[in-house]
């Protein structure tokens, strides 16, 4: 039996959402159901949401969608990535993968995706490779918080070189390699809070002005100040 997969545009008044400098509202965005298509000039679809289709394991093709930035496949509990469904949208710029249950993900499942700026991994379950984590020389802003890291190697982000942000935030960091960041020349935004980090890393960023959040660690008191006993 053939599946037939349509595209909906369900209509409302006001923005529909906005993620991260993408606005997506009820002008730009088609719902992915199987449902009728309610045809909307395809110059004008910039985002396409198909969180309505859940953890399925079969997901259409994006056909005449090439104009799509953005791409809303949030909170569906996937397990994987569907590297599938995103082929036939060559200039995507944002996907948002928040969530879900993903733990691994396949190293180079985004290297196709050339024009990828941000990816929303957060609130996964995502652990950490012992190898380089992702592939892409396109990504520049990663959210991992809120998943179950534990340790940052050397290598985890040396085939993401072109990283300007990063929110680490909300994990379970108790180890960070001091050069897992060397590799990262334009490394402007760096989010460690509220993890479980004792020991201050030394971590070097080159961009001027840099920021580095590390509140919310349970840091040992290495730099007390000793009292000098009262004189008899």
């Amino acid at each position: 039996m053939w599946r037939h997969f349509f595209f909906y545009l369900i209509c409302m008044s006001g923005t529909y959402d906005v993620t991260y400098g993408v606005t997506c509202d009820d002008h730009n965005t088609v719902i992915l159901e199987t449902r009728d298509l309610w045809r909307l000039p395809i110059n004008a679809v910039q985002c396409v949401d198909i969180r309505s289709l859940g953890n399925r394991s079969f997901i259409p093709d994006f056909v005449g969608l090439e104009t799509v930035t953005a791409l809303q496949a949030d909170h569906m509990r996937l397990k994987t990535v569907p590297d599938f469904a995103l082929i036939k949208l060559p200039n995507l710029e944002l996907l948002d993968l928040s969530g879900n249950q993903l733990r691994k993900i396949a190293k180079d499942v985004f290297v196709p995706y050339q024009k990828l700026d941000t990816l929303l991994l957060n609130d996964n379950e995502v652990m950490l490779p012992k190898t380089p984590f992702l592939n892409s020389q396109s990504i520049k802003t990663l959210f991992l918080s809120n998943n179950k890291i534990k340790k940052l190697k050397y290598n985890t982000f040396v085939q993401l070189q072109n990283l300007v942000k990063i929110y680490l935030d909300r994990n379970l960091l108790n180890q960070v390699n001091p050069n897992v960041f060397t590799t990262l020349k334009h490394l402007k935004y760096l989010h460690l809070g509220s993890n479980q980090l004792k020991v201050l890393p030394q971590i070097v960023l080159f961009q001027p002005e840099a920021r580095l959040i590390v509140k919310g660690n349970p840091f040992n008191k290495t730099n007390a100040t000793k009292k000098e006993p009262a004189p008899k």
